[in-house]
């Protein structure tokens, strides 16, 4: 009986140590699995707790940083546009106006020629397709060709049509107030002089005909550049746009300019710069000329005369006195007579040029 006893209670030890290791095995897990979302938590927070920020605090530094990109925005401001002297701000506008206006263009001489009917040319017998008719005036008569132009010898002009023949008529009605600019982008080159003659001949002039170009002559062209010639009206509002600019001043005529010999040192400087800006001749593209006085008008709207919505030179054909072939020729020494002197010139909007749209172009002529 002792012996069963003996064997009880050691059976019963070693189920309660048994016991014990397996609760405190569980223990031991249970009290690891507590620390791990405290350590996760720690290594989250530990990136922030460098610097803590209110949001008092961060928008105060955006603040900051406004206020500096603000002030960079002003320096450069104030560094392009530093008040300068009347005369040092006159001389900055006249030489900008010769950078920002700077165009090319082609200077024609005419030529004591006989051009054929596809060629440039000044008066004379025009290409007249043989399904179009000869341009009328209101009054039903014959208009004369000015000028047409041989558009592959435009290639230096980037906004000019490079294919076709483009024509200049007008009226023979005095005061030339009628014309007419045609486009031919496709050329019949089986047409002939005799065709275009015979169609002529269907008008009888009941009268002399009154015309700026007596004969016909051809076109040499040379590639040159220009700045804005005094007689462009819009010349004396950019002069102020740019003199603003570099002055600080609001005014809207250069002799505005100050009091005394202020405004008379703009001035001048002012009509320096009209004094070596022309515009006369004969020339495609460019700046018009002109015998009169320029009206300038005033403007606070900056101009850009690069915008598709301003307006260019097409063509200028100015009055020309250089001798002709006499023994050829039955006229005298004058080939290209504007009234008393004069200049003719044709003008179209940008964007009209660069559709080949020629169906708004301004004509104007004035004589001294």
């Amino acid at each position: 009986m002792e012996i069963i006893w003996a064997v009880y209670a050691i059976a019963l030890s070693v189920t309660i140590l048994t016991l014990y290791s397996e609760i405190r095995k569980v223990f031991l897990q249970k009290k690891s699995r507590a620390k791990i979302p405290t350590e996760a938590a720690t290594e989250l927070v530990e990136p922030t707790s460098f610097e803590s920020k209110s949001p008092t605090t961060i928008n105060t530094n955006k603040e900051q940083q406004r206020y500096e990109v603000d002030n960079e925005d002003k320096a450069k401001l104030n560094s392009n546009v530093i008040v300068k002297s009347p005369e040092e701000s006159a001389k900055l506008a006249y030489e900008k106006l010769i950078s920002d206006t700077k165009t090319p263009y082609l200077e024609i001489c005419l030529e004591d020629t006989f051009p054929g009917i596809f060629e440039s040319k000044v008066g004379g017998i025009p290409y007249l397709p043989k399904n179009a008719e000869i341009p009328l005036n209101s009054q039903g008569k014959p208009m004369k060709l000015l000028a047409q132009i041989d558009c592959k010898e435009l290639n230096e002009l980037s906004e000019y049509p490079h294919e076709g023949i483009l024509q200049f008529w007008l009226t023979t009605v005095w005061p030339w107030e009628e014309y007419k600019v045609i486009y031919h982008k496709e050329i019949d080159r089986t047409l002939v002089k005799e065709d275009v003659l015979m169609k002529l001949s269907e008008f009888i002039q009941e009268e002399k005909a009154c015309f700026p170009v007596e004969g016909e002559y051809g076109m040499k062209f040379s590639p040159k550049e220009e700045a804005m010639s005094r007689h462009d009206n819009r010349l004396k509002a950019i002069f102020c746009q740019f003199y603003n600019e570099f002055s600080g001043d609001d005014i809207m005529e250069p002799e505005d300019a100050g009091e005394g010999e202020f405004g008379a040192v703009v001035y001048n400087i002012f009509v320096k710069y009209c004094d070596n800006a022309c515009g006369m001749g004969h020339k495609i593209g460019g700046y018009k000329g002109s015998s009169q006085h320029t009206e300038y008008y005033k403007s606070r709207t900056p101009i850009d005369v690069r915008s598709d919505e301003s307006y260019m030179l097409l063509f200028q054909l100015d009055s020309d006195y250089a001798m002709v072939n006499f023994e050829a020729r039955k006229h005298d020494w004058i080939k290209v007579m504007w009234g008393d002197s004069g200049i003719g010139n044709f003008s179209i909007k940008r964007s009209d040029l660069k559709n080949c749209n020629f169906s708004k172009v301004l004509f104007q002529w004035d004589c001294s």
